[in-house]
């Protein structure tokens, strides 16, 4: 797959409702927040 950032093989490693309990987590679950790790290369 390639991403419009010129990335080649990007992949979601890691996805949580990072603010679950928080304070704020009824403002974030309103908008949707999730945070996300992920991994990609450059093409060579």
């Amino acid at each position: 797959m390639v991403v419009a950032a010129g990335l080649e093989d990007f992949e979601l490693t890691w996805r949580a409702e990072v603010f679950d309990g928080a304070p704020q987590e009824s403002s974030a679950a309103s908008f949707g927040t999730l945070g996300v790790n992920f991994r990609a290369q450059k093409p060579g």
